[in-house]
């Protein structure tokens, strides 16, 4: 009888479908995996979403390279999480903007051109049967279009799928001023589609 141990396999597996929560108390507890699996999910998305807000790549690569940093030297004081992504995001946010003189004084301006997300946006439109790539340009289009507040709150909303009070914590705002923003977002998404 041939017998093989799937137990290696059965690891990869588990870790896969592990929840952030039990990533970052692996990670809390020193688990080095936990932070090489935090560092390569979520360094591209990071830098993406950083270069939105200052053209100086050395500035946002720096306050990625920072937050890990952070997160290493802090990390039995750190609170609990179930959601890394939004934690990092908002992490980043606010560091760029303590660090990034030009992307202070601007009030963050939101460039979405430089994004790349990891998926593609639910955003529910009133095309019937039109080409998909037409249809996303479209959309893509509109949305560059937007005031910069409008645009991030869809970008934050559409691909990378926050709540509401989840962007008004990454923003920094009031949750209220995100709802409006969305709104009016959409009704201008509406009126250019």
């Amino acid at each position: 009888m041939l017998y093989y141990n799937f137990a290696p396999l059965n690891n990869i597996l588990d870790s896969l479908a592990q929840t952030d929560i039990e990533i970052w108390n692996e990670f809390k507890n020193g688990d080095e995996n936990a932070l090489c699996f935090i560092f390569d999910k979520y360094y591209n998305t990071l830098c993406s979403y950083g270069y939105n807000f200052t053209k100086d790549i050395y500035v946002i690569e720096n306050c990625v390279q920072d937050i890990f940093l952070e997160l290493i030297r802090r990390r039995k004081k750190l609170s609990n999480t179930d959601n890394i992504q939004f934690y990092l995001m908002k992490s980043l946010r606010r560091r760029i903007t303590r660090t990034d003189n030009s992307a202070q004084s601007r009030l963050i301006q939101f460039r979405s051109d430089k994004i790349i997300p990891d998926n593609e946006p639910i955003i529910d439109t009133d095309f019937n049967k039109q080409d998909n790539s037409l249809q996303k340009r479209k959309i893509k289009a509109s949305i560059d279009v937007l005031p910069d507040r409008q645009k991030e709150v869809i970008y934050l909303k559409y691909y990378f799928n926050f709540s509401n009070p989840e962007i008004a914590k990454i923003m920094e705002i009031k949750y209220q001023t995100v709802s409006n923003t969305h709104q009016k977002a959409l009704k201008n998404l509406r009126n250019s589609l």
